[in-house]
């Protein structure tokens, strides 16, 4: 694996004390110090992370022999909040109520053990799907496993695509998300096995290389096919194409592997259609916006992301178990419904933001669609409260705000027109230096796709 792609403004270079000696993040010297204290192990292992004075420890994780630099566990509340290793407050965050419990970091091995609520293998028929009109993944919220869609949270947080600075519109691609997507997965163990092994993101379709590529995919798949007895399964991760209607099953079209058919049962399509109407939805109103040819920055285009568990039949056709969607913006952030989207537009030009995701929290528990760590008021969350929320929804939400550090600002949809946002701050943050003072940056290569494994 190359080293990893950087996509984000470097105006500025974080700068980490490895062993000692301060190194910027860009500095051709970093993975020499990385790999020499990563050898030593323990705390020698422990870069500072220079954002505040007295700098705060992190860990380092080895990569297909590339060393990154990694928040301890819970550690990221004490950064500099325009520090890019920052995170907010658990309480204004859904992977609070699962870190330490379905997530487990073990910065000593270097490897993170994730509990699933879901199977990555099955004996015999596929189980029935269910059809309750609320999401089995918003019941099961007690935080002791990650369902499917807060596996996939978790692994969009980890690959940092929840995070925005204005300087990275346009600079996000299939190619971008796979690279990362992948390395977030890395030494992530579930059910006794290594994440990446069981998963699948389609590498970039190249028409001219369609042989070799579609060959690289049937290998993949052959290795889990389908025998009598106990079944393997896969994990999906891929931008939605189209959903089909065949002769007795839906069929899924993926991008980037035209040549690959996902066949859908009909029972899971019907639940399908009903537990994700709203981002199917949206998806179709992106589509029309395609269609129509609108402007790249038109705020009707998106793409739909499906993550879900899949099995090989004899011939090597894949087939689907058990999936969630969700619905991106046209710079893949994360969007529950069209005011998530209209907020998201508004931030996107003047600040920089983590945006909220639910992992396993329900939708009838406030959470933070983003917070704003350049306001110029400090630190703020901005929560969209939906009309006919409850008194419940209220009480947990003043609740909520009362104990967090954090400025609130509150738009309620029963009110009207989105508030004025906050203002951006100008601080900068004390352990950062300018290119200009001296810091050793280069320029990032163009990731290229190796195998779809």
């Amino acid at each position: 694996m190359p080293p990893q792609q950087s996509y984000k403004p470097q105006s500025s270079s974080v700068i980490y004390q490895v062993s000692g000696v301060e190194v910027a993040r860009e500095s051709s010297e970093l993975q020499s110090h990385l790999k020499a204290a990563y050898a030593a192990g323990g705390r020698h292992a422990r870069p500072r992370c220079m954002c505040v004075p007295e700098g705060v420890e992190m860990y380092i994780s080895r990569v297909a022999g590339h060393y990154l630099v990694k928040r301890m566990p819970g550690g990221g509340r004490h950064h500099d909040p325009m520090c890019g290793a920052y995170e907010p407050p658990a309480e204004v965050s859904g992977l609070g109520q699962v870190m330490g419990t379905a997530i487990t970091e073990d910065p000593v091995e270097d490897t993170t053990v994730l509990k699933l609520d879901f199977s990555l293998s099955r004996v015999g028929r596929r189980a029935p799907v269910e059809t309750d009109s609320e999401p089995s993944d918003s019941v099961k919220s007690s935080g002791s496993k990650l369902s499917l869609r807060g596996l996939l949270h978790y692994l969009w947080t980890e690959a940092e695509f929840n995070r925005w600075t204005p300087g990275m519109e346009g600079k996000r691609d299939w190619n971008v998300l796979r690279y990362h997507l992948l390395a977030a997965a890395e030494r992530k163990e579930a059910k006794g096995h290594l994440l990446r092994e069981s998963l699948y993101l389609p590498e970039v379709w190249r028409e001219g290389q369609r042989e070799e590529i579609s060959k690289r995919r049937r290998a993949v798949f052959l290795r889990k096919a389908s025998s009598k007895g106990r079944k393997e399964l896969m994990l999906l991760l891929a931008e939605v194409e189209a959903f089909d209607i065949g002769r007795y099953d839906y069929t899924l079209k993926i991008k980037h592997a035209p040549d690959c058919a996902f066949v859908v049962p009909e029972d899971l399509a019907k639940a399908l259609g009903k537990r994700f109407a709203l981002e199917i939805a949206l998806f179709k109103e992106a589509q029309k916006a395609n269609d129509e040819g609108a402007d790249a920055r038109d705020p009707r285009r998106g793409h739909l992301i499906v993550f879900g568990t899949f099995s090989i039949d004899m011939v090597g056709a894949p087939h689907m178990e058990e999936l969630t969607l969700m619905f991106v913006n046209r710079n893949w952030l994360p969007a529950e419904d069209i005011f998530e989207i209209e907020l998201l537009e508004q931030l996107m030009t003047r600040h920089r933001f983590v945006k909220g995701l639910r992992v396993n929290m329900p939708a009838s528990r406030p959470l933070a669609t983003a917070v704003v760590p350049d306001a110029e008021g400090g630190p703020t969350a901005l929560y969209v409260v939906r009309s006919g929320v409850g008194e419940e929804y209220e009480r947990v939400l003043e609740e909520l705000i009362s104990k967090s550090d954090l400025t609130a600002w509150i738009w309620r949809l029963e009110q009207g027109d989105m508030p004025s946002l906050p203002s951006p701050g100008s601080r900068r943050v004390s352990g950062y230096r300018s290119k200009a003072q001296g810091s050793d940056a280069r320029s990032a290569e163009r990731v290229e796709d190796g195998p779809a494994a």
